[in-house]
């Protein structure tokens, strides 16, 4: 897979403020045969006291699950995800996890508050012939090619954000399945709401993703100084607009 993964988080300035650390969480995995990245955005209210580590446990999840279906012919992992079975093992690892951390946390306490670690997630799989998109709750992930931006899974438009919590959220784990041509060139972001909420349309998130390839892609200096920098942009973006944590990871 000739890809790189560039990520960067930060705290959200509401949160610094009150000496709280960020919620959000970034996992992946690099394999010869394929790439999987996963972003989690756990509430930052004092309700949700585990959101952090339901946040760690969803992006974990989640990579577990689809590292154990790459390898798939495309029409039986469509099967799959049309009759939920992938969704279904995302919560269920999901669910197994933090019952191992409450039970170690709260040994004389008999019902699991799973809702303490409520997340959303946003999962990328990409192969040599498919990419699989998941997506429960906020945040988005946008899809770069052959020069076009498009929002690959929009928003559900309901009163409460989807995440994992409740039982029975693998319902609301949306997916984009897609195949790849041959050389195709594709960059990809996933990045928590904290970020896209800075925009006021698509176009003006699409340049900013643009710009961003551009300084990763000019050159290996460029490329150093983005790396180096690209927090300071995060940090003025939640401190003057969204006040939220950032969560962004770029795969080019």
């Amino acid at each position: 897979m000739k890809f790189n993964i560039f990520k960067s988080s930060v705290i959200g300035y509401k949160n610094l403020v009150k000496g709280s650390e960020s919620q959000d969480y970034i996992d992946y995995k690099e394999d010869d045969k394929y790439i999987i990245c996963s972003v989690a955005d756990g509430h930052s209210t004092d309700f949700f006291k585990h959101s952090l580590e339901g946040a760690r446990f969803a992006c974990k999840a989640s990579i577990e699950v689809l590292s154990e279906n790459f390898d798939m012919d495309i029409k039986k992992l469509k099967e799959k995800l049309i009759n939920y079975e992938i969704q279904k093992k995302i919560e269920s690892r999901w669910r197994s996890l933090v019952e191992e951390h409450y039970k170690k946390n709260y040994p004389n306490v008999f019902k699991i508050e799973y809702i303490k670690y409520s997340t959303t997630l946003l999962s990328v799989l990409i192969t040599d012939s498919f990419i699989l998109y998941l997506k429960l709750g906020d945040g988005d992930i946008v899809l770069k090619s052959k020069d076009e931006y498009k929002v690959v899974i929009n928003t559900r438009n309901n009163l409460t954000v989807d995440s994992l919590g409740r039982e029975g959220e693998y319902r609301h784990i949306m997916y984009s399945l897609e195949k790849i041509e041959e050389n195709e060139s594709i960059s990809i972001a996933l990045f928590t709401d904290g970020y896209s909420n800075a925009f006021k349309n698509k176009l003006d998130l699409f340049n900013s993703i643009e710009s961003t390839l551009q300084e990763y892609n000019k050159s290996i200096f460029s490329r150093f100084r983005l790396v180096n920098t690209y927090v300071n942009y995060l940090n003025s973006i939640s401190k003057n607009i969204t006040h939220d944590d950032i969560s962004i990871v770029f795969i080019v």
